[in-house]
């Protein structure tokens, strides 16, 4: 078995261009496949983070702004939430732009409340 160890990969055609294969012939982007960001939630504070460089308490218990460090590209980010605890809660996405995104948590009631929650996002950085 081979082993490579490097700290920087550079695509040689185009710089962010590195394609990883994947199974037996499959090939995806290197780059397309990383997360771009991330953020762990403790009702409205962020714990633990990428990619994140603060977090807004929106003024309305469960709704929370999360502020990128690098901005993505466009809107069209695909963006996952899920809830840590609570099984009767769900977080949705209210708003996203190229520097941030929002979430809300809500009860089966459609009721806002705080919950430990978490978040990633895969797209491309500007």
């Amino acid at each position: 078995m081979s082993e490579v160890k490097t700290d920087k990969l550079t695509g040689v055609s185009t710089a962010k261009t590195v394609t990883v294969t994947v199974g037996a012939t499959a090939t995806q982007s290197l780059e397309q496949g990383l997360a771009k960001a991330w953020s762990k939630l403790t009702d409205d504070a962020d714990t633990n983070s990428f990619n994140v460089s603060g977090t807004t308490d929106n003024g309305t218990a469960g709704n929370t702004t999360i502020t990128f460090t690098n901005t993505m590209l466009n809107v069209d980010y695909a963006l996952a939430t899920c809830i840590l605890e609570d099984f009767n809660m769900v977080c949705i996405s209210t708003a996203q732009t190229t520097s941030n995104y929002t979430v809300q948590v809500e009860n089966t009631s459609n009721s806002v409340g705080d919950a430990n929650s978490s978040s990633i996002v895969m797209g491309d950085t500007a």
